[in-house]
C-alpha cells in the first residue's frame, strides 16, 4: 500500500516544502496588510501564483492516503470477524481456516502496549526528521507553534488509537512510519 501511494506522498512533501519557504515571506505579507485582510488575500495569492505553489498542494495526496487507510480498516475490522470471512475472502473455500497471525501476533486483536507504542515512537521519529521552518526568537507564529506541540502529541494520539484497534493496523502505522523516515 504504501509503494502504491509512494508518488502521492513525494507530492505532498514537496509541497509542504515550498510553503515552508515561503513562510518568511507570508510572515511579511501578514505583518504588512494586518488590518486589511483584501489585500492580505490578495498579496498571498499573488505570492503562490509568482512561486507557482499551491497552499492546498499537500492535501489532496494526504486525502488519498487517508482513505486508503480507512479501507485498510474496514477491511481489518471486518475482514478479520470470523463470522464475516467469507465477505473478504469468497475464493478461498474455508475462509474461517485463515491463519491471522502473523510474526505470532494475531492481527484481528489489538495489541495494548507492544505494537502501539512502536508505532508511536516510529511516527515521533519520523515527525521529528520533518525540516521545520526557522522563525526568529521572540516570534509567535501560532502555526509554528502548533506544529512544536503535533510533534509530541500526535504519537501519544498514535499510542491510544492502536490500543484500540486491531494489531494489524498498528503494524501498518509503524511499518508506514519506517518507509516515510526512510523517504524523508
Amino acid at each position: 500500500i504504501r509503494i502504491l501511494l509512494l508518488s502521492s506522498s513525494i507530492k505532498a512533501s514537496k509541497s509542504t516544502l515550498e510553503m515552508q519557504k515561503l513562510q518568511p515571506l507570508l510572515n511579511e505579507i501578514r505583518a504588512k496588510y494586518k488590518k486589511d485582510q483584501v489585500k492580505l488575500s490578495q498579496e498571498t495569492m499573488k505570492l503562490f501564483k509568482e512561486h507557482k505553489v499551491s497552499p492546498y498542494g499537500s492535501c489532496l495526496p494526504t486525502i488519498i492516503q487517508l482513505v486508503v487507510l480507512i479501507i485498510f480498516y474496514r477491511v481489518i475490522m471486518i475482514g478479520f470477524n470470523l463470522d464475516h470471512l467469507n465477505l473478504i475472502y469468497s475464493f478461498i473455500p474455508k475462509a474461517s481456516e485463515i491463519n491471522l497471525f502473523f510474526l505470532g501476533i494475531d492481527v484481528a486483536k489489538p495489541d495494548l502496549w507492544i505494537l502501539p507504542i512502536l508505532a508511536g515512537a516510529l511516527q515521533f521519529v519520523q515527525t521529528k526528521m520533518i525540516p521545520q521552518p526557522s522563525m526568529p526568537k521572540g516570534s509567535n507564529d501560532p502555526m509554528s507553534m502548533m506544529n512544536k506541540q503535533m510533534v509530541y502529541f500526535f504519537p501519544f494520539i498514535t499510542i491510544f488509537i492502536a490500543r484500540s484497534l486491531p494489531a494489524g493496523l498498528s503494524i501498518y502505522w509503524g511499518v508506514t512510519s519506517v518507509i516515510m523516515i526512510l523517504q524523508q
